[in-house]
């Protein structure tokens, strides 16, 4: 009896994981097609996207303090539909779900960044539209400062 209880755990614990995922991905799954007329935002962080290929780009994140802590989010869609609060609400739910179902994330620190940060995002569709945002937080997950947006897109 203990095995099978602690199966049904596991399989709702993956379930959860599950629809964490999909609500951090909601955002992008309503959004519109780019509007090259909007500029991208800066706001405290400059973010330069290079190395571009069909599946792959190169970022790197700057703040303009470096002592401030923050999260990084990809939206896999151009996000110029989407409000900075409407961002930040989807970012929010999404950590707010992981944080209480998966063991590992202790809290809002499990997703804080500081410094300079660079990495490559794999595995992107061909053709297609991607935005990077950059936003303080801190470990209460109160969300400070100016949300920076880049978008860019994949090669055909």
């Amino acid at each position: 009896m203990k095995n099978v209880m602690n199966r049904a755990f596991v399989a709702e614990k993956k379930l959860v994981l599950i629809v964490a995922a999909v609500v951090m991905a909601a955002g992008a799954l309503t959004l519109s097609s780019c509007n090259p007329a909007e500029p991208e935002k800066k706001g405290d962080f400059d973010v330069n996207v290079s190395n571009i290929t069909q599946t792959t780009a190169d970022y790197k994140i700057v703040p303009t303090d470096m002592e401030a802590t923050f999260v990084i989010h990809i939206i896999y869609k151009d996000a110029a539909s989407m409000t900075d609060e409407q961002i930040k609400a989807d970012m929010k739910n999404g950590y707010d779900l992981l944080i209480m179902y998966d063991p590992k994330v202790t809290g809002y620190d499990y997703f804080l960044k500081s410094g300079t940060q660079e990495g490559t995002l794999k595995q992107l569709s061909q053709g297609s539209a991607c935005t990077i945002i950059v936003v303080k937080m801190d470990a209460t997950g109160t969300f400070s400062g100016t949300l920076s947006r880049t978008v860019f897109k994949t090669l055909e």
